[in-house]
This record gives C-alpha cells, structure tokens and sequence, in this order.
C-alpha cells in the first residue's frame, strides 16, 4: 500500500514517501506536493499525511479532488492546520487560508451545499488541539490546530 507523508519537513515516516519542497534528509522527495499527488495514478495511495502542509496551497478545492482521485476506496487522511483566528494561523505570511471546524465538511458525503463539490470522503473524527496561549502587550492570542481524520469512499 502507497502511503503519503505531504509536506514532511523533519518527519520523516518509515515506509511512506516522504515529501517536501525543501528537503532536510535524503531520504526526502523533494517535490511539490501538488504536481506529485497531480502525477500518481487513480486509486494508488492508500493512506495519507498531511500535517501543516495544506494551509499553504493555493487551490486547496483541485487538491482535495486529485487525493480523492488518488485515493482508493478506504483510503485513510491524516490532516492538521492551524485552526482559523489562532495566532499561527494568521501570523505567518505563508498561510493561504483558514479552516475551521466546518472546512472539510465541504468534500464529505452528506454535506449540503450549492456547490458542485465531488464529496469523496467520509469524516471520521476531528478535534482542536489546544497548545499555551502566548500573550503580547496584554492580548491573549489562542494558539490551536485542527487535526482531522477522513476516509476516502
């Protein structure tokens, strides 16, 4: 089973691929993870990682359909971003976009929209993981990520 460890930075997992634009260990694709999950043929990948890597995309909807497609029927994703109005998630420059409790709900069967969405996944669990607020000149800024498990269907 072809397993995806996106955006990898210094985790570097045994037996998955290991992907990241700035590699820091050999054994790390260097690779943008967009045209490498665009590149991998319809239902190969049977499980996927993707911690602090999807807030910096640009078309998160296309990349959201090209796992769906990579993805066989069962396949796991493993997700963590920023939680939206935290302090990392608007601080760095780098970060693309927000997300919230309700984001990926938009590519999982059974959520109602007028969007023309594929919904591909399923959700199985997502929580805000909580770390020490940080505070500045008497603010207190809440610092959380949203970690978020779905299956593809």
């Amino acid at each position: 089973m072809r397993k995806l460890n996106l955006g990898c930075g210094t985790v570097i997992l045994d037996g998955w691929e290991n992907i990241d634009l700035i590699p820091l260990d050999d054994r790390v694709i260097r690779a943008d993870i967009v045209k490498y999950v665009a590149g991998i043929p319809m239902n190969d990948v049977g499980e996927v990682r993707a911690h602090h890597i999807l807030e910096h995309l640009e078309d998160l909807d296309s990349f959201m359909y090209d796992l769906g497609r990579v993805c066989f029927s069962g396949a796991k994703l493993d997700i963590v971003v920023p939680l939206a109005n935290t302090l990392w998630a608007i601080a760095d420059p780098t970060h693309k976009r927000f997300f919230n409790h309700r984001t990926f709900e938009y590519y999982c069967d059974g959520f109602s929209t007028s969007y023309g969405r594929q919904r591909n996944f399923r959700l199985l669990h997502q929580m805000v993981v909580s770390e020490p607020n940080e505070w500045f000149d008497g603010i207190e800024w809440m610092v959380a990520n949203l970690h978020v498990r779905l299956e593809r269907i």
